[in-house]
């Protein structure tokens, strides 16, 4: 499996499953609220499982994002096996007892750089095993892409943009996620490529074009 920190490295271009085990989260969120959610399913430090530990695999910049999908793109559609899934632990951190209490989550390995969050009361601490295959964190990063774009330095109608092609592409990766099979999954994402491929260049063109820096003035 592949292991988050480790794997924090410099994106490599090529599309082969060993370059897509060195490329994971560049730019991961490592701290999520009180009220946050998750659709993931990780195994807890029990080996039991849970729908409330967030994702904590979104990137934090739009044109990390995009890259990241085409990386997973190319993975799925290759004939080659499919990369490792992408593991990493997260602590939850407990306050109070009952229905009363809620909790706030953290990266395991970025846990000491937190900032005390005393809240009084007793407070307790669990760690939670998570697993991310390329399906699910293809489908998780086109969910984000809004939000991501949203908190760069986009106009408005480049943003409405992402949100219109997200939308188409979550369209397409539903098809995918939908199948019975990992071999069903990887054929419906052959089947859309082409129309995958287009998609990610516009998003592309966005993300260059927000990166450049302004030289009109």
């Amino acid at each position: 499996m592949i292991q988050l920190k480790s794997a924090l490295q410099k994106p490599n271009h090529a599309r082969t499953g060993q370059s897509l085990c060195q490329l994971i989260l560049v730019g991961v969120l490592l701290l999520v609220g009180c009220n946050d959610s998750a659709t993931n399913k990780p195994a807890n430090s029990e080996g039991e499982t849970s729908a409330n530990i967030p994702r904590l695999h979104k990137p934090k910049e739009f044109s990390v994002a995009v890259e990241r999908l085409d990386e997973l793109l190319g993975a799925i559609t290759s004939e080659d096996p499919l990369p490792d899934d992408v593991t990493y632990e997260v602590t939850e951190v407990i306050h109070g007892e009952g229905p009363g209490a809620h909790s706030h989550y953290y990266l395991a390995y970025e846990e000491a750089d937190q900032p005390k969050d005393d809240h009084g009361g007793k407070s307790s601490t669990k760690r939670h095993k998570v697993s991310v295959d390329v399906f699910s964190e293809f489908s998780d990063i086109v969910e984000w892409l809004p939000s991501i774009a949203a908190d760069g330095d986009m106009a408005k109608d480049e943003w409405q943009q992402v949100s219109n092609t997200s939308k188409e592409l979550q369209t397409l990766v539903d098809k995918s996620l939908n199948a019975s099979t990992e071999q069903e999954q990887r054929q419906e994402f052959v089947a859309h490529q082409a129309e995958i491929e287009t998609k990610l260049k516009s998003l592309k063109k966005l993300a260059d074009a927000t990166d450049s820096p302004d030289t009109s003035n």
